[in-house]
């Protein structure tokens, strides 16, 4: 059993904010390429951890959450900008033409989305630390 009362509103914001960040990670169309495997499943695999660790007040734990954030926010970033295979149309591409172009505003779109998911879960992270009446 958990050793602390839940806020349930602040439980279902964070919950929510895993399952944005989930969604982030799984949809191929906000990135240029398709992510890996490993960093669609170990950033939402690491929040959970922390989840635990902040239900059952396990320290270890709740850095894996920490962990998990940070790890968010790297994949988020280098995913945000185009690869050069992407750009030049990668090994299996039988033509030299003209690299395709890029345009910023679609860069910065992606940064700031997966920027506003990081501070989402940054914040509601660490409000799941203190307990209500403490704030």
């Amino acid at each position: 059993m958990p050793t602390k009362p839940w806020d349930k509103q602040r439980f279902r914001r964070f919950l929510f904010a895993l399952f944005t960040e989930t969604l982030f990670l799984n949809l191929d169309i906000l990135h240029f390429q398709p992510l890996s495997l490993w960093s669609r499943l170990l950033p939402p695999l690491l929040l959970v951890l922390g989840l635990l660790g902040s239900a059952y007040e396990v320290r270890p734990l709740r850095f894996a959450g920490w962990v998990g954030i940070m790890i968010f926010l790297l994949i988020s970033l280098l995913a945000s900008f185009p690869s050069e295979d992407y750009l030049f149309g990668g090994p299996d591409s039988g033509h030299l033409g003209m690299p395709r172009t890029v345009g910023n505003a679609n860069t910065l779109v992606r940064v700031i989305i997966g920027m506003v998911i990081t501070l989402l879960l940054f914040q509601l992270y660490r409000r799941l630390q203190t307990s209500p009446d403490r704030e």
